[in-house]
């Protein structure tokens, strides 16, 4: 949903992970991400030892910034400190709180995630918003790849003709060969 690429789960089902829950890239930036979803609400301090934590072992992994994905609740103030932490250790910093993932999941694009990961079934309006939505992408999808297909068969053509060509030169050359 957020155009990251190169999305790289490192134990998804957990165990150790080397201070790296995800490995990923976006606008030409690399990022190791942590993901934090205790079950029960924390404290801000709390939270932030965690963050830190998972920032510090972030640091060895050569990457241009840090994700940070947690179920908790955080203030806009609260996610200034943590970005200005990581600023502090040379990082771009992008936090994913309880409320952006929620606004996330309820949107049309993340109706489908919502769906598969969390079980929590469309309402006929969310269908409709959904398949619209993913429609276009499909379409575009489909475009997408006509558009391979015809530049592969273009490229069959003409080795095509090239073998065409090749068999006409060696069958000369043997015609000639047979008359002498």
């Amino acid at each position: 949903m957020e155009a990251f690429e190169d999305v790289d789960p490192q134990h998804p089902l957990g165990g150790r992970d080397g201070g790296k829950d995800i490995l990923c890239a976006k606008d030409g930036n690399t990022f190791v991400a942590a993901v934090h979803f205790p079950r029960e609400p924390l404290n801000f301090s709390t939270t932030t030892k965690k963050f830190t934590s998972d920032l510090e072992s972030s640091l060895k992994h050569s990457r241009s910034g840090f994700i940070f994905l947690t179920n908790q609740e955080l203030t806009v103030g609260e996610r200034s400190k943590l970005e200005k932490t990581a600023a502090g250790k040379g990082k771009r910093c992008l936090i994913y709180h309880r409320e952006r993932l929620r606004v996330m999941l309820d949107s049309p694009a993340g109706y489908g995630l919502r769906l598969r990961h969390l079980h929590v079934p469309m309402s006929n309006e969310e269908q409709a918003a959904f398949f619209a939505v993913s429609g276009q992408s499909f379409t575009d999808a489909i475009k997408a790849q006509t558009r391979v297909i015809d530049s592969l068969a273009k490229r069959i053509d003409q080795f095509g003709m090239q073998g065409q060509m090749f068999f006409k030169k060696t069958a000369a050359v043997v015609a000639s060969a047979v008359r002498q």
